[in-house]
């Protein structure tokens, strides 16, 4: 990675209040800009992979060991330490109430680790069997999901509030099973594995999984997301990564690259079927970060200044869309957020 200097954009103490500005319906947004995250003091590279609706975000710090960051509706930021023994920290979801899951983890070994608004940290520990653990999702009810693992196998899982820990079986023929996230709903997106080839799935409030068919000719697929309408996202797979969304009813459509594109991945979808990802060219070219918008349409997010790759991985219901800029400098966690088209009379 090249290490030239990049006079980082701070964060503006105007954030916070702008997080509120495009809602109504004729405030639809017309364009994005990009706004670098401040990188936390004593370190160098950070990432962002999610923002609720309070507009809090949650990432990595680089520079030493990964540590879980948290950065306020200001952009404040502050680095979430991992449990007692651990070296490193991961943040990987947060809901509305403030509450931040991810892992805290030692070469091989990992622990799925909660960290609350109080600034305690609390551990999940992985099913009966499994070694390690690591928290992937959770809602605003406080139930969180993710997965426990011993060596090559895992098992989906899901930890209510108490921190009580219950499996997510597989589809049937298959021998392990992956949770990526969980809706207000109760339902629970991943895949499955073990068998050829992995497949997407959901699990219904009670536990029962259901496949995700992957689009017409990819015959791998994986879920990343689910929003409370019952849509899903990740992608398909035969030779090229295809962003792809589940309706209700479990049929996908597939997430079109931007121009000049061929590959695509899509990693978050919002209450308003906006999803967030990557589109590339399928090789070793800069991913460009990408928003597909309500009717599907991809819209390119900007790298920041001087940067010529980006990736997003989150984005909440008021648009709000967080990820990375990467290129020349170190890479740094990036907001963009949407300029609001004037009212219509």
């Amino acid at each position: 990675m090249r290490t030239m200097m990049l006079s980082l954009v701070l964060l503006s103490a105007s954030i916070g209040p702008a997080l509120a500005a495009p809602e109504a319906a004729d405030m639809a947004p017309t364009g994005y800009e990009a706004v670098a995250l401040q990188t936390p003091a004593g370190f160098t590279i950070t990432t962002a992979v999610d923002v609720n609706n309070v507009g809090v975000v949650i990432g990595s710090s680089f520079g030493g060991p990964q540590t879980a960051t948290k950065w306020d509706a200001r952009g404040t930021p502050t680095v979430l330490p991992p449990l007692p023994a651990f070296e490193a920290s991961q943040a990987l979801d947060l809901n509305d109430l403030g509450i931040v899951v991810g892992r805290s983890f030692s070469g091989v070994t990992s622990r799925a680790t909660v960290w609350n608004p109080d600034g305690t940290v609390l551990e999940l520990p992985p099913l009966p069997g499994y070694v390690n653990s690591q928290a992937t999702g959770v809602n605003n009810g406080g139930t969180m999901v993710g997965t426990s693992t011993s060596g090559t196998d895992s098992m989906a899982t899901v930890w209510d509030r108490l921190g009580n820990a219950y499996a997510l079986a597989p589809l049937p023929g298959y021998s392990t099973s992956f949770a990526a996230a969980i809706n207000e709903g109760g339902e629970v997106v991943g895949s499955s594995s073990g068998a050829s080839p992995t497949q997407a799935t959901i699990w219904s409030v009670q536990g029962t999984p259901a496949p995700l068919p992957p689009l017409l000719g990819r015959p791998t697929s994986s879920a990343a997301d689910v929003n409370n309408r019952g849509q899903v996202v990740g992608f398909s797979l035969f030779d090229t990564l295809t962003a792809t969304l589940w309706d209700r009813n479990g049929t996908p459509v597939e997430l079109d690259a931007l121009s000049g594109l061929v590959a695509t991945v899509a990693s978050d979808i919002n209450s308003r079927g906006v999803a967030v990802g990557r589109s590339w060219d399928g090789e070793d070219g800069p991913t460009t970060a990408t928003l597909w918008d309500e009717r599907r349409r991809p819209v390119p997010l900007p790298a920041l200044p001087t940067f010529d790759a980006s990736l997003a991985s989150g984005v909440n219901d008021r648009g709000y869309v967080v990820g990375f800029s990467a290129g020349d400098g170190p890479t740094t966690a990036t907001l963009w957020r949407p300029h609001a088209a004037p009212p219509t009379s």
